[in-house]
């Protein structure tokens, strides 16, 4: 795990509405395996990201509504865990936070990504880490 990076990505209470039956595993499921995975991540203090989609065509106040995390909590008591928007599927390609740069600053080679929608997000920013060379 040395020399690696977290990456959660779309876990918000907009996507779960939408998405109430998150299959096969359902959201309770996806919520405590993530947390899990923070949690193990940040005892071995490696990097973890917290990646909501946030649709540039959205007006400013549906903006905050949209992209309210599950895993709010776990961010607001960790100063360590880092949050980024993203405007498409891809938290490298469709984001102005500059991830890559910064993982590669923080010399992390290897990514894991989770989420949970895996025909997309989590798809697509694992595709172009792996195009980044993570």
């Amino acid at each position: 795990m040395q020399k690696s990076a977290l990456i959660i990505i779309d876990l918000q209470a907009f996507i779960k509405k939408l998405s109430k039956n998150a299959v096969p595993y359902g959201w309770d499921k996806i919520i405590e395996n993530n947390r899990a995975l923070i949690a193990a991540f940040d005892q071995k203090n490696q990097p973890v990201y917290l990646v909501t989609v946030e649709p540039k065509i959205l007006w400013q106040s549906a903006k905050k509504a949209f992209s309210r995390m599950i895993l709010q909590d776990e961010l607001d008591k960790n100063p360590r865990l880092h949050q980024l928007v993203k405007y498409g599927p891809s938290a490298f390609k469709q984001s102005d936070y500059g991830l890559a740069d910064e993982l590669k600053n923080n010399s992390v080679s290897k990514i894991y990504v989770s989420g949970v929608s895996m025909s997309n997000g989590v798809l697509k920013t694992d595709r172009d880490g792996a195009d980044l060379g993570f």
